[in-house]
């Protein structure tokens, strides 16, 4: 679950909340390197996108095993899948509720 939290005129930034867990191989590499891109794909993309997300990328490499194109993000060390409509590259900032499991 996503939501915007608001925008910081001053630095440009929104806030966005992710609802996740530890059980989620995507949110543990989150809090562990405090970054992340969240994708938007296209509608083309829709079936990719369902099936990427039935397997987790600790077993798997998903760039390799469903053939995405990666770029470097700007502001983040994260990959970016080419062909989305937008991506938003994050920072980890307050991790006041990551204790929970």
């Amino acid at each position: 679950l996503l939501m915007p939290l608001g925008f910081d005129d001053d630095s440009g930034c929104c806030n966005i909340a992710i609802m996740t867990g530890r059980w989620n191989h995507s949110a543990r590499a989150m809090l562990k390197n405090k970054q992340c891109v969240l994708h938007v794909p296209t509608a083309e993309r829709m079936a990719d996108t369902i099936a990427i997300g039935t397997v987790s990328g600790a077993q798997v490499d998903k760039f390799d095993r469903f053939g995405l194109a990666r770029e470097e993000a700007k502001q983040v060390d994260c990959a970016i899948i080419k062909g989305c409509a937008a991506y938003i590259e994050c920072r980890v900032v307050d991790e006041s509720s990551s204790t929970a499991s």
